[in-house]
């Protein structure tokens, strides 16, 4: 299905200031601190990339340092731009899915107006808040319960469905489907995909790079649940 989806990664996704986002979201004072100090009281998680905070009124803030155009950045995978991965992501959330399985909104890119200690500039990602936990922290940190009820298999094949039609309908390679990134909503325990970070526009690549990126996907991910299912039979 490729060439269902524009191809606009090189359009400018809208930068939000803080102050039209808190018209309608949140504090204007706590996304404000949230972005001048980082403010603990707000963190929610720590990715490879970057911090999650909560902004209240169900968004999240997602602040990642950009190196790409920093010394020798051609000599390391950083992976996505910001935008990129604001790119990658609305496109993932279009999917129809007859499941469970879904990405979180993204709502734009705000500028954090200060560097980092290396002198990078850093940027947000506005995203919706989701009301659920990574696996990697119920399996490795035992942070969160397994949400009560929860089914395995159930889950896993939601997953699978939704992953198919990432890959074959939106075009794109999630490219890092560690635990980390696959979460369970603590109630209903909806299974949730996050972080495109490293995902891989399949549109723009050639058929064999494509089925590579598709083959390493199902590899980590069978890999990775399988470390949780192993994990819920020693619970």
């Amino acid at each position: 299905m490729e060439g269902v989806f524009k191809n606009n990664r090189n359009q400018e996704e809208k930068i939000i200031s803080i102050e039209s986002l808190s018209k309608f979201r949140g504090s204007q004072e706590g996304l404000k601190q949230t972005l001048v100090r980082e403010a603990p009281e707000y963190f929610i998680d720590k990715g490879g990339a970057g911090s999650v905070y909560n902004l209240q009124g169900g968004l999240c803030l997602k602040i990642v340092s950009d190196r790409h155009n920093s010394e020798n950045s051609d000599k390391y995978d950083l992976g996505n731009s910001l935008h990129e991965e604001a790119f990658l992501q609305r496109r993932a959330s279009s999917v129809t899915h007859p499941g469970l399985t879904r990405v979180p909104l993204v709502y734009g890119i705000v500028d954090i107006q200060s560097l980092d200690a290396y002198g990078n500039e850093r940027k947000g990602l506005i995203m919706e808040q989701l009301p659920a936990v990574n696996l990697a922290n119920i399996c490795y940190a035992n942070k969160y319960p397994v949400p009560e009820g929860f089914d395995y298999d159930s889950f896993v094949s939601d997953l699978e469905n939704f992953i198919e039609l990432l890959h074959n309908s939106a075009q794109i390679a999630h490219g890092d489907l560690y635990l980390r990134n696959l979460m369970v909503d603590t109630s209903s325990s909806q299974p949730y995909l996050i972080d495109f970070g490293r995902s891989k526009d399949l549109i723009v690549c050639s058929k064999n790079q494509a089925g590579k990126y598709i083959d390493d996907d199902w590899k980590l991910f069978y890999e990775e649940t399988e470390k949780f299912k192993k994990y819920l039979q020693i619970k």
